[in-house]
């Protein structure tokens, strides 16, 4: 494991956290699940880059770069449903053998906790930092978590502008789950 990572906003701690993944094996078929109670079969798998995060705290510059590994059906510009995992490495790394995991927390109960990546205390969010769900037609909701999820990703080597990779994720309240093996492609 490269490090523990954290969430960064707060959410409601009247909601469940989801099951712990740390030791669920991946499974070797293509990834797979369930998403607002309907199975979840992604047809594209996608990385992009966000760009990069900075802070500055006690006089002290740190840095991620942001990632969303996507997870997505349909075939159009809006998906008809999407897990879109945000990640933040450190502006040097490759995703090339990278793997890391969350335990699932409340992220207001964890007030003892800071960023670490690769034994190192950040300033900035590393890791897994976010989940954005999204299906065709629905509103409202709580569909954006930073912390209650827990998930475990790794990544095998670059070919070209695709990485195979494996996933299990699960997200709180019954909002989902996903596990297998995908290979996504990094859009520019």
């Amino acid at each position: 494991m490269n490090g523990l990572v954290l969430a960064i906003c707060l959410s409601d701690t009247s909601k469940t956290l989801a099951k712990d993944v740390s030791t669920t094996p991946f499974l070797s078929t293509n990834v797979a699940g369930q998403l607002f109670k309907k199975k979840f079969v992604p047809n594209v798998v996608e990385i992009n880059k966000v760009g990069i995060q900075s802070v500055k705290s006690n006089g002290l510059k740190d840095q991620s770069m942001q990632w969303t590994l996507k997870f997505r059906t349909g075939k159009n510009f809006s998906p008809d449903q999407e897990i879109a995992v945000w990640i933040s490495i450190d502006v040097n790394d490759k995703f090339d053998g990278l793997s890391f995991m969350e335990k699932p927390h409340r992220f207001i109960d964890d007030s003892t906790s800071d960023f670490t990546w690769k034994g190192k205390s950040r300033n900035v969010g590393m890791g897994f930092t976010a989940m954005f769900l999204a299906e065709k037609d629905r509103t409202g909701g709580d569909n954006i978590f930073s912390d209650r999820f827990s998930a475990r990703v790794s990544f095998g080597k670059l070919v070209g502008n695709k990485i195979p990779g494996k996933i299990v994720l699960a997200l709180p309240d019954g909002k989902g789950h996903l596990n297998g093996s995908f290979t996504a492609v990094f859009v520019k």
